[in-house]
């Protein structure tokens, strides 16, 4: 049980690290196609991709945070 939660978790974070990196790059390309689309905007464009990268490690933070405890209660478990 404890053994599938940890990994569970572990798939999660990476999950997360993959979605951000997948989302990055797209507005990136966005960016570079539409520029025209952006120079309107008070905010860079890039402001969108840091949001996401804050929530990202804090998620990542909480998660790993988790795994900690998890492994320093039950590390013969796991």
């Amino acid at each position: 049980m404890i053994k599938k939660l940890y990994h569970t978790l572990n798939v999660i974070v990476w999950s997360f690290a993959g979605a951000l990196i997948a989302q990055s790059i797209y507005r990136y390309y966005h960016y570079k196609t539409h520029m025209e689309w952006y120079e309107t905007q008070s905010a860079p464009w890039y402001l969108g991709i840091q949001v996401n990268a804050v929530c990202f490690l804090v998620v990542a933070a909480i998660i790993f945070l988790i795994r900690w405890i998890l492994r320093r209660k039950y590390g013969k478990l796991i």
